[in-house]
């Protein structure tokens, strides 16, 4: 990794080769357009917004060359890689002047908030528009007698998918943007101040305006079934708290010799994510009013 981010800031033609290249290695790995992202964001927070605007305009127009003349879909590939490299500019300049993480975590949850609406301003119906996109694919399955044993059929299969399709898919854009910016301020914390991220990641604590404002949201979401789009503000407020009930875990067990409760950590997000994201959102939300850390401080003291 600390290669990879040596590559970033010899010039900026090695940026560009690194951002465009992992953009186009996206297509295939996924989880590697991440590192296209945080690539951006080490531009962005070491060199400043101009730099780091003409190495995106630059790595565009490579991607979109070799998205064409590889895989004949140039304009799909560019426009994928920019719904991640623009928001990741607004993110790493930010932190770039305030120097304050929550501050940009916040910012990210501005991002994804912005994002929910527009499916609802440009779908007007997300259920409806995903039902629509999923079925045909379903029903192709449905086929195969997959949902035989459990007695349900495509469309109820599509619905129940459909329902939360539009709050997952915009949960997981916030996580992207938020571990894009992780790992470019890792990358920056490697190559100029060592331990620096580790700092700054322990001390995470998000604003208690945020804390207060998702209450009466939670309270409309449960009273009315028809407030779809709130659960999803809901649903991304609590993966934000999730992110400091992270820092949380990871100052605390690291204060206590416990790594391996962290491995444990980790694997519960990976095999139980959904689940794993709302206990560490309650821990995170609690850390808001609580400071766990400064209470296990002075313990130790």
């Amino acid at each position: 990794m600390q290669w990879l981010a040596r590559q970033v800031m010899l010039d900026r033609y090695r940026a560009v080769m690194v951002i465009a290249t992992t953009a186009i290695l996206a297509v295939l790995l996924p989880p590697v357009g991440v590192l296209s992202a945080a690539a951006v964001a080490l531009v962005v927070m070491a060199n400043g917004v101009r730099e780091s605007l003409f190495v995106v305009a630059i790595a565009l127009l490579a991607v979109w060359g070799l998205g064409e003349f590889i895989l004949q879909a140039g304009v799909v590939v560019g426009i994928s890689a920019l719904v991640l490299w623009l928001p990741m500019i607004l993110l790493g300049g930010l932190q770039r002047w305030s120097q304050y993480l929550p501050w940009s975590v916040e910012a990210a949850l501005l991002v994804a908030l912005v994002a929910l609406g527009l499916q609802y301003v440009v779908f007007d119906d997300p259920v409806a528009y995903w039902s629509e996109l999923l079925l045909p694919v379903i029903e192709e399955i449905a086929k195969g007698g997959a949902f035989e044993e459990s007695g349900g059929t495509a469309e109820s299969v599509v619905a129940d998918i459909a329902q939360v399709l539009p709050t997952m898919l915009t949960v997981g854009f916030f996580l992207q943007l938020v571990i894009a910016l992780f790992i470019g301020r890792w990358w920056q914390s490697l190559l100029y101040n060592p331990g620096g991220f580790r700092e700054e990641f322990y001390s995470l604590r998000l604003s208690r305006i945020l804390a207060l404002a998702v209450i009466p949201l939670m309270l409309v979401g449960i009273i009315s079934s028809e407030a779809m789009m709130l659960d999803g503000v809901v649903m991304l407020v609590m993966a934000a708290f999730a992110i400091q009930g992270l820092a949380v875990a990871h100052a605390s067990l690291n204060g206590m010799n416990a790594g391996g409760w962290l491995i444990a950590v980790y694997v519960l997000l990976l095999f139980a994510g959904p689940w794993m994201l709302m206990l560490l959102g309650f821990a995170g939300y609690a850390d808001v009013w609580m400071d766990f850390r400064q209470r296990f401080l002075n313990k130790q003291d």
